[in-house]
């Protein structure tokens, strides 16, 4: 868990910050008002997740839309594209901070439900706040923004950034 956990968590802040950046009226929502921060955590989950898929052993014969998978194959579930489906969510190409997050999956669900999911949450959410107490702006060198380059794993591995502090309070 500490592995997986320090891995995601860290993808997740910088895609928060990164995807912030790039829709700046949405960004401007928790930047004025910090109680905002726990929405810009849920989308950056719906929108961009650390982790874009999972693999599983399917435990009995399964069939969806028409197609069976036999006990005993491996399924890849695709969370990024799920968080994705205009079926749940309306204009899932939109970073929108005011859209209902409740049926993303980014941490799983049921039984296979991510251990870590409430600790990701809370830390994101007290990082960002700071964040957001401590800098008024920034601007992200996107040309030098580097990602890593995994199967599983989606996130920044250099997000070099200029940030403008916020005058003392």
């Amino acid at each position: 868990m500490v592995v997986a956990g320090n891995e995601t968590t860290t993808k997740l802040l910088a895609n928060a910050v990164y995807w912030g950046w790039r829709n700046q009226a949405e960004l401007a929502k928790p930047m004025r008002d910090p109680a905002r921060v726990a929405a810009w955590v849920e989308e950056t989950l719906r929108y961009d997740a650390s982790s874009q898929i999972i693999a599983r052993t399917v435990a009995e014969d399964f069939t969806a839309r028409g197609r069976t998978v036999p006990a005993g194959h491996r399924l890849l579930l695709l969370i990024g594209a799920a968080n994705r489906d205009p079926a749940a969510f309306p204009r899932p190409d939109e970073f929108d901070l005011d859209r209902d997050t409740s049926a993303l999956i980014s941490f799983g669900a049921g039984r296979h439900y991510c251990l870590g999911a409430n600790l990701a949450r809370l830390e994101a959410r007290v990082a960002l706040t700071e964040f957001t107490r401590l800098v008024s702006g920034y601007e992200i060198d996107e040309a030098r923004a580097q990602r890593v380059h995994s199967v599983n794993v989606r996130g920044f591995a250099h997000l070099p950034m200029q940030l403008t502090p916020r005058e003392a309070r």
